[in-house]
């Protein structure tokens, strides 16, 4: 789950506000992730799919946000179910 939302700074050659996440995963650890690209829709409390990976310019920050993944897999699995991924 997404707790709070917001932006740090890098480090010393880039300027940049890069947008992060407080994510509390389902462990209870509370992490850091970075959320990649353009704009994004999360809100509080959205689940998220997280997957590790520093970001080299922002201290602390050792996840990233994967995104649209979370409907693509649970869809793909429905649509192709591992037996017709075997036959094929």
């Amino acid at each position: 789950l997404s707790v709070n939302f917001s932006t740090i700074a890098p480090k010393k050659p880039n300027s940049v506000l890069r947008k992060v996440v407080r994510v509390r995963l389902t462990s209870g650890f509370e992490i850091t992730a970075y959320i990649p690209g353009i704009g994004h829709n999360l809100q509080e409390h959205s689940v998220v799919l997280v997957k590790g990976g520093r970001v080299k310019d922002l201290t602390g920050v050792r996840y990233i946000i994967v995104r649209g993944t979370l409907y693509a897999t649970y869809h793909g699995l429905i649509l192709y179910p591992l037996k017709a991924r075997l036959n094929s």
